[in-house]
């Protein structure tokens, strides 16, 4: 074992440390909404990989693009990059 792969373990030790620490000092529950059906490790994992959040993303964003592109050529406007709405202004607590 070299000092690169040595000092790579160690840091690995003290992250695994550092995460029982976190999990002890920082409670979830706040957090948690009781009144909705609680599921298991393995359904919150599987729903991770989950990907028609993105699909549905992908299809908002060409959907758009294609609207702005059809209103372009229809007024015989060069075809320009479309422009994102939002619903509301971002907002931090």
């Amino acid at each position: 074992m070299d000092s690169t792969s040595g000092h790579n373990f160690l840091i690995s030790i003290e992250m695994f440390l550092a995460a029982v620490g976190h999990h002890f000092s920082f409670s979830y529950r706040p957090y948690v909404d009781f009144a909705q059906d609680q599921h298991g490790c393995c359904f919150s994992f599987f729903h991770m990989w989950d990907g028609s959040d993105v699909r549905q993303d992908v299809v908002t964003i060409f959907t758009l693009s294609m609207h702005q592109c059809g209103a372009d050529l229809l007024e015989g406007r060069p075809v320009t990059q479309p422009k994102m709405r939002r619903s509301e202004p971002c907002s931090y607590p």
